[in-house]
Parts: structure tokens; C-alpha cells; sequence
């Protein structure tokens, strides 16, 4: 996932959406989806061309695989489950959940230009 501003100083956000078998889900590209899969349905809201709220959802069940809402100019928060080289990462409201049983909550990460590993 990348995350940058653009020249208003929007955030705008890149990223595929995969499930465990490694198969696209959604690929967003500058804060528009650009791909989704056949199993899935998509809702992007905006106010005044920003980007307030988008949202991958499985046509099956209507459950959500992703969702991402900006909440200020500095701020969104992400939910979903995220596949990472075959490692199962699970972003909810109030917790990251991490396959070794950690549980990451009440954290700020701030831009700094360098990435998070988890390993």
C-alpha cells in the first residue's frame, strides 16, 4: 500500500487487494479502483472531487474486504485483510491482528518516508 500527496495535498492511496490464494481482488491506483474482480462490487464516495470513503465488497455474501475512509487531510483509517507474502495481516477498526497472536492497537504511525516492516 502507498499512500501520498497530491498537489491540493490530498491524500491519494495505492493498492491491490488480494485474497489467500493470491488472486486480485481490487486494484486502486490513486485513490480510483482500476480493477475489480468478477467476485466483488465497489463504492467510492467523494466530496468536492476528495476522496471521503471507498469500499471492496464480495458479491456472495456482501461481506466487506476492504475498506478505507479519510477521516481529515492527515488522517484515514483502513480495514480489512491484507495478505502479505502469504502472511495474513487483519486490519479492524480497533486493532491490527498479526499471525503470531500479537495484537497492535491505540498506534500512531506517522509519514516519515521509510516503510513498516512486519516480519
Amino acid at each position: 500500500m502507498k499512500v501520498e500527496r497530491g498537489g491540493d495535498n490530498s491524500l491519494l492511496v495505492s493498492t491491490e487487494i488480494r485474497d489467500e490464494k493470491g488472486t486480485l481482488l481490487g486494484k486502486i491506483v490513486h485513490n480510483s479502483f482500476v480493477h475489480v474482480g468478477p467476485e466483488c462490487d465497489n463504492r467510492g464516495d467523494f466530496d468536492k472531487g476528495r476522496l471521503k470513503r471507498l469500499e471492496l465488497n464480495r458479491k456472495s455474501d456482501g461481506r466487506q474486504v476492504f475498506s478505507l475512509e479519510v477521516k481529515d487531510e492527515d488522517t484515514m483509517e483502513i480495514t480489512g485483510v491484507f495478505w502479505v507474502k502469504g502472511v495474513k495481516l487483519d486490519a479492524q477498526k480497533d486493532r491490527l491482528l498479526l499471525p503470531n497472536g500479537t495484537v497492535l492497537s491505540r498506534n500512531t504511525f506517522r509519514g516519515n518516508g521509510t516503510d513498516i516492516l512486519i516480519q
